[in-house]
């Protein structure tokens, strides 16, 4: 499974039982929410927002076992952190291919 930390994967299936799938179907739906809305900031200068919004992604996608979304939005956060939302914009073409490769790789965990 490219794109997932399958170790991380299959600990979070252990500890979930059979709240597992919920996980992931929650994961999915927040995370494309937040992908909305890191859209929706490249047409303006909100750096605030961007850091937090990333800041969430970075979060929830390192605890689900997903580390190239999350060091992507780590780079994203530090971009809008220090004012630079040139570089924040240019870098979510990256995300926005990682996180479908990463939505890939989670439906075919669920089946």
């Amino acid at each position: 499974m490219p794109h997932i930390d399958t170790e991380t994967v299959e600990e979070l299936r252990e500890l979930m039982e059979e709240d597992f799938d919920i996980l992931i179907q929650t994961y999915l739906r927040d995370s494309s929410v937040r992908m909305e809305e890191l859209k929706a900031l490249l047409d303006g200068d909100d750096s605030d927002k961007a850091r937090n919004v990333a800041h969430i992604l970075k979060g929830s996608s390192s605890n689900i076992g997903a580390p190239d979304i999350s060091a992507i939005a780590a780079k994203m956060e530090d971009s809008a952190k220090n004012g630079d939302m040139d570089t924040f914009k240019s870098l979510y073409p990256e995300a926005e291919a990682q996180y479908q490769e990463v939505v890939k790789a989670f439906n075919e965990v669920l089946g």
